[in-house]
């Protein structure tokens, strides 16, 4: 029996917790029907930006779903995701919730961390005869609903909202920004913000950017909303303060102040609302070093000015504008030519997947092509006008007492070739590539360990076999055999034993190096 439970000790291998992203995007281009008369006309661009974001989210995720009706010139740009598009009803997104709750069950069960990505662009209602919400084709999608039917609904790890609507800060309430101003007892407060803003769901943070009525904060020159391509800027590296491939509530927050610090006209102006969740203020939206096939630009293009890249089909996947001396480094998708535009002209790139490409390396020419749609002068001279870096950061967090700043130490450099780039690209070596690999010598170490286990637990019980031989008989030369042979096969199995335990030791030490400074390791019980 002891050997039995040694043996399934052994067998036993440690099962790494993951973080497992879902991504639920809707996008509706469609005026609400219960405005209590507000006159809120059609949008244009709400269904690229939820085609954007799925496509952008899905290859971190393992399940996503797109809820939008997208139009011509939109299928035309998302040639990939039009067929995956379902309809932005309430319906449909409950079906979505009832499809990924048997997801979410399991993996809680198995140890593993949820992650739900919940991103929202259409119109929103600011309430009076009806309740606040935001708009979808059959029913509206109100706080209430948005509350129970989504972030109840789910055991995820972590919910982060993203919503881009007209008084959307009605609906979601990250802070209680309209309570009244009535003598009420600290319980009565605490009563109404766990059942009215989101205090009760200490997982879940939101970022919420808001626009009073007949406002709508889209711009042809992006054909997207305003602040999905300056979230999307974000997410894809732009943002990423201190190098390490994870982008942060305070480095996002810090970023979108910085693009829309210059815009003078008020009327023009984002105004976006941050809130990290209150269990981790620092768990990343995104971790950047799990993006593989991708394109990498690196470096410090602050001589570059305003920086911004287009895809062949016209979509705008990326604006940034570094202060002297910040380094960057951004990922891109592959499959596409990409343009490069900045103060010194415009560079065309056909990247392969895995490859990483400085800003240095470039070959600028005097761009061909001319920025497409009209242009509001207010946005045209202000927005990314402010250079975003360590020192706009660090005066930033500290005027932000809810945003935990991330450390802003040295990050080692990526290897970069020096050649010609369209000749030959350097290997990308991602953030999380030592943390990947720490863990793939953890696993072929425990891996190892379980093997020599096995093969010292064969080899005592050959062992154990020859001496109840000895034991059981009075003969010499049958005794002497059985001696040796027991000697024989205990001096290996007392070997792959020690071995074994080495391993799994050294194993052990891989292991919790992987998971050192990880914000998803928190201990959490459901």
């Amino acid at each position: 029996m002891k050997w039995v439970v040694v043996c399934l000790c052994l067998v036993a291998a440690p099962a790494f917790a993951e973080t497992r992203t879902y991504v639920i995007a809707i996008g509706n281009n469609a005026a609400p029907t219960n405005t209590d008369g507000e006159d809120l006309g059609t949008l244009h661009y709400a269904d690229d930006d939820a085609a954007d974001f799925f496509s952008f989210m899905r290859p971190f995720s393992r399940g996503a779903a797109l809820l939008t009706v997208l139009d011509g010139p939109s299928q035309r740009r998302f040639p990939e995701v039009a067929a995956e598009a379902r309809p932005p009803t309430l319906a449909e997104l409950r079906r979505v919730i009832a499809e990924l709750l048997p997801r979410f069950v399991a993996d809680r069960a198995e140890g593993h961390d949820p992650v739900l990505m919940f991103f929202f662009s259409g119109h929103g209602t600011r309430g009076g005869v009806h309740s606040p919400s935001l708009a979808l084709l059959d029913e509206p999608l109100t706080q209430e609903i948005l509350y129970a039917d989504v972030l109840a609904a789910l055991p995820a790890r972590y919910v982060h909202l993203f919503v881009d609507a007209c008084h959307a800060e009605a609906v979601v309430r990250p802070r209680d920004a309209e309570a009244k101003g009535v003598q009420v007892t600290g319980e009565d407060v605490r009563a109404y913000a766990a059942r009215s803003t989101l205090a009760r769901f200490v997982h879940v943070g939101a970022v919420v950017a808001t626009a009073s009525a007949g406002l709508s904060h889209e711009w042809d020159v992006y054909q997207r909303g305003v602040f999905s391509h300056e979230l999307l800027s974000a997410l894809r590296g732009a943002a990423d303060i201190n190098g390490d491939g994870r982008i942060e509530y305070s480095e996002l927050s810090a970023f979108l102040g910085a693009a829309n610090r210059e815009v003078s006209d008020p009327r023009a102006r984002l105004s976006v609302v941050v809130r990290p969740p209150q269990m981790n203020p620092r768990m990343p939206l995104v971790d950047l070093g799990r993006a593989r096939g991708a394109l990498r630009l690196v470096g410090k293009p602050a001589l570059l000015g305003e920086v911004f890249v287009e895809d062949e089909l016209g979509n705008r996947l990326l604006d940034l504008h570094a202060e002297p001396g910040s380094a960057v480094n951004v990922v891109l998708p592959v499959g596409r030519i990409l343009y490069v535009r900045g103060t010194l002209g415009e560079v065309s790139l056909s990247p392969r997947a895995d490859s990483v490409l400085a800003f240095e390396d470039m070959r600028f020419q005097k761009a061909t092509t001319a920025t497409r749609g009209s242009l509001d002068g207010s946005l045209q001279r202000g927005l990314f006008a402010a250079s975003y870096g360590p020192h706009y950061y660090r005066g930033y967090v500290d005027k932000n007492e809810e945003l935990v700043p991330v450390p802003l130490e040295p990050s080692p450099p990526l290897p970069i070739t020096t050649a010609n780039p369209w000749l030959r690209v350097a290997q990308a070596k991602s953030p999380g590539d030592d943390r990947d690999q720490d863990r793939r010598v953890a696993l072929g170490l425990y891996g190892s360990g379980v093997g020599l286990g096995i093969g010292a637990v064969i080899l005592g019980a050959l062992a154990g076999q020859q001496i109840s031989i000895y034991n059981g008989t009075d003969l010499e030369r049958p005794a002497s055999e059985a001696q040796h042979n027991a000697i024989a096969f205990a001096l290996p199995a007392l070997t792959a034993l020690v071995l074994s335990a080495v391993a799994v030791g050294v194993g052990t030490h891989y292991d919790k190096r992987s998971k050192r400074h990880d914000p998803n390791r928190l201990a959490f019980s459901w």
